[in-house]
């Protein structure tokens, strides 16, 4: 696994900061995430503010003349590994090692990924914050609340995972997590109720 999680970062990296041009959705979270640091609201709230609020904060550690395109870059390409790791950890649950190691190769490989990863979108993020619910809720961590708390903050469909979590724990759980679930999924709200 760390062969293929290392060959496949080895492969984004001859594509990183690669466009002269980053994807047109880009300049509405680097706008966001200017307004963040100048501790202002955004014009505009159409963009959720985990992503600008990032790509804002490691911005402020960049060099060069680009810091947010360059923070946005180097978020997606870190996430990668992980969304990967996080694939090979849910699908060992249902298909063994050997064929979670060649849905992380294929997954790997998918343009969609590869896209994802080298522009400077958003998309790693969700996926990252998505993937981490997933995996939480079937290891039965109430730590995939808090997941879907970010993930409800990367994109307004990824809030559908909190009344999913709620619903699993009413079915499924019993005792005190059952118990909790609507006060988790309450708490796991509250991020963008306020937003």
């Amino acid at each position: 696994m760390a062969l293929t999680l290392g060959a496949a970062l080895l492969w984004y990296l001859q594509f990183f900061n690669a466009f002269n041009v980053p994807y047109y959705d880009f300049f509405s979270y680097q706008e966001n995430a200017l307004r963040y640091l100048q501790l202002q609201p955004p014009e505009s709230f159409k963009r959720l503010p985990l992503f600008p609020g990032l790509i804002g904060l490691l911005s402020l550690v960049m060099p060069g003349p680009h810091p947010i395109l360059q923070a946005a870059e180097l978020l997606n390409l870190l996430l990668a590994p992980l969304c990967l790791w996080l694939i090979a950890r849910i699908t060992r649950q249902f298909l063994g090692a050997r064929a979670s190691l060649v849905v992380v190769a294929l997954c790997a490989v998918n343009p969609v990924m590869a896209f994802s990863v080298v522009q400077p979108l958003s998309e790693m993020t969700i996926l990252t914050c998505v993937l981490l619910v997933v995996d939480l809720s079937l290891r039965g961590s109430r730590w995939a609340y808090v997941a879907a708390f970010f993930a409800s903050l990367t994109r307004y469909e990824a809030v559908l995972l909190i009344p999913a979590l709620v619903l699993q724990d009413r079915l499924g759980a019993t005792g005190n997590r059952k118990a909790r679930s609507l006060a988790w999924g309450a708490l796991a709200s509250i991020g963008i109720v306020m937003w």
